[in-house]
């Protein structure tokens, strides 16, 4: 069964917490997280590009990484968005990792194949499709088992430019409201 907002324990207090059906969305706008996983007996972190599709994340794995799924399946993404000058929205989606090829039925490899398609039409930028010229990847696909939703408050500036006085007074006002009100559950 899956795990929803309401029962995974938070680690930190934040702002809002998002439904499912928030971090669902949040995971359709977005096309780039963090995946992470043990491997060699540590936990490692890697940039992946991915495609969420009925309640399945799709990805490309390179042999190495095809061989740390195959004696290591479970795994965890985290995905960011900007919201606004002082908060962003966090999706983390555990779950376990499968191949997307002979998975039993026939209704399962079309959804498969649906999950294959969204990823290779995604938009990438810098890279052309005539440049593949064998088969260097395998598309795996992790069924978001597990997801949790938040939009935290973070009091600090992008990059090396200084908040101008309109943002420091809304950081102001937030953080007092936050330190007072505490982490709120959203509605909808």
């Amino acid at each position: 069964m899956a795990t929803t907002t309401a029962n995974v324990p938070r680690l930190h207090r934040s702002d809002e917490l998002l439904s499912r059906d928030e971090c669902e969305a949040v995971l359709r706008r977005t096309c780039f997280g963090h995946l992470a996983l043990t491997r060699d007996g540590y936990v490692d972190v890697l940039p992946i590009r991915f495609a969420y599709v009925e309640s399945w994340l799709y990805f490309q794995a390179d042999p190495a990484l095809r061989d740390v799924i195959m004696h290591h399946p479970w795994v965890v993404l985290s995905v960011n968005e900007l919201r606004d000058v002082s908060h962003v929205g966090s999706v983390i989606v555990r779950g376990g990792c499968y191949a997307t090829g002979d998975t039993g039925s026939d209704v399962a490899d079309a959804k498969a194949m649906r999950g294959i398609v969204a990823l290779r039409d995604r938009v990438t930028i810098g890279r052309s499709a005539e440049a593949h010229t064998e088969r260097t990847s395998t598309v795996f696909r992790v069924y978001a088992d597990e997801i949790q939703g938040t939009i935290v408050f973070v009091p600090c500036p992008a990059g090396e430019r200084v908040y101008d006085e309109v943002e420091l007074q809304l950081l102001r006002e937030r953080a007092r409201t936050h330190a007072h009100e505490g982490p709120r559950r959203r509605r909808g």
